[in-house]
């Protein structure tokens, strides 16, 4: 018999509180963090769920992009202050930084 150890990654192993303070910047409050996290969750399940693969980029911009309408915030893409992984691990262009 195989034995199995699961790891709960979603903010047990992830500390998202490093977020706080860009969503209390974006959308005035950092408590609105967890609600971004449920919905993007429950965007990229229900995704996988019904055969409609998301991956988690696309719903976390989109759980952003419907939490910010639900709090009446005005919100373009890109948002200023974000970076996306991509960007993050781009290497310099020979111009420099």
């Amino acid at each position: 018999m195989a034995s199995v150890i699961a790891f709960d990654v979603n903010e047990t192993l992830l500390d998202l509180h490093a977020l706080d303070g860009p969503f209390a910047t974006l959308l005035g409050s950092a408590s609105l963090r967890p609600q971004w996290f449920t919905l993007m969750l429950q965007l990229a399940f229900t995704g996988g769920l019904t055969g409609q693969y998301v991956d988690f980029t696309t719903a976390q911009r989109a759980a952003l992009a419907m939490l910010a309408e639900r709090e009446g915030v005005p919100h373009s893409w890109p948002v200023p202050g974000w970076c996306s992984a991509r960007s993050a691990t781009r290497r310099p262009s020979p111009a420099g930084i």
